[in-house]
């Protein structure tokens, strides 16, 4: 599992990602979606990153949208949110690899 796993994103697509949040935090729903299907696949690539298998990477993309969602307002529009979405997608990858791993102790087959 590496610990240096970025979302690489260029200058202009990271604008784009703040002004989304910044609007989605407004209550803008069409930005709120738009911003979503943009995350998808930066999320997906920080799972697989991370050590996530591949028939685990959809849930691990699940678990980090619903922390962005549930944590949508502590994000500082002036910070850098692929930063921000990186270390959550992070987090909750390595979370899904704990208990994937707890649990394929504790099955029997």
């Amino acid at each position: 599992m590496r610990s240096d796993v970025a979302l690489d994103v260029r200058g202009d697509t990271e604008h784009r990602l703040r002004a989304l949040m910044a609007a989605a935090q407004d209550g803008d729903r069409g930005a709120y979606s738009e911003l979503l299907r943009l995350c998808d696949p930066m999320i997906r690539r920080a799972a697989r990153r991370t050590g996530v298998p591949p028939d685990l990477v959809d849930d691990a993309v699940q678990e980090t949208l619903t922390t962005l969602h549930n944590a949508r307002q502590t994000y500082d529009p002036s910070r850098p949110f692929a930063a921000w979405l990186g270390t959550i997608a992070r987090r909750r990858s390595v979370d899904l690899l704990r208990r994937a791993g707890r649990n394929r102790r504790r099955e029997v087959y």
